[in-house]
């Protein structure tokens, strides 16, 4: 459940809020996509939201945190690293380093983004990136390039940029097992 889901429900029958397995957590502000609380408070069994509510808890809170900012974790589309760790490198553990310094700084979700690079360093990288997608690590792959324009290549190596390649693409779709989730290109190019 979502704190949006959790904040539209008013089930707030005693049994179910005395639950000693579940935590409850109370905020200064709580942001559910609906409205923000403040102050708020949260009730969580296991893994799920069940509740969410404005002013004091139901029962005394298992964390307080009155200063603190309650949110639904942050989805990053476009990252190319983190914490001095970078995506790009090649490096199955430096990549590891960059999602688990953002997810340190409340990023839930991630796609790992990949600069325009030589096809065969390309390959590699998204290699790589799938099997931490595959493990759950990330959540997919970015290609921010190498299929650019070279008038809009931003900060694009401009000799890494080609022309789209069908055995080129499938290559790369293949390596990211699925994985593939976003690709920045110029649809302009020919092919």
């Amino acid at each position: 459940m979502t704190l949006r889901e959790a904040a539209l429900g008013t089930d707030h029958e005693p049994s179910v809020m005395s639950d000693s397995r579940a935590t409850i957590i109370s905020a200064g502000t709580v942001v559910t996509g609906l409205d923000v609380l403040r102050p708020g408070w949260v009730r969580v069994l296991g893994s799920r939201i069940t509740h969410v509510g404005e002013g004091i808890s139901p029962r005394v809170a298992d964390v307080e945190a009155l200063s603190g900012v309650i949110t639904a974790g942050f989805v990053d589309i476009h990252v190319h690293g983190g914490g001095g760790a970078s995506f790009t490198s090649g490096d199955a553990e430096e990549a590891a380093r960059a999602v688990a310094f953002h997810r340190r700084h409340g990023t839930t979700s991630m796609l790992a983004s990949l600069v325009s690079a030589e096809p065969a360093a390309l390959l590699d990288s998204v290699a790589m990136l799938a099997d931490l997608a595959q493990e759950g690590v990330l959540d997919g792959i970015h290609l921010e390039g190498p299929w650019l324009a070279p008038g809009k290549r931003g900060a694009h190596d401009a000799k890494t940029l080609r022309h789209p390649d069908s055995a080129e693409i499938d290559r790369l779709m293949v390596a990211a097992c699925g994985h593939l989730a976003m690709v920045t290109l110029a649809p302009e190019l020919p092919g």
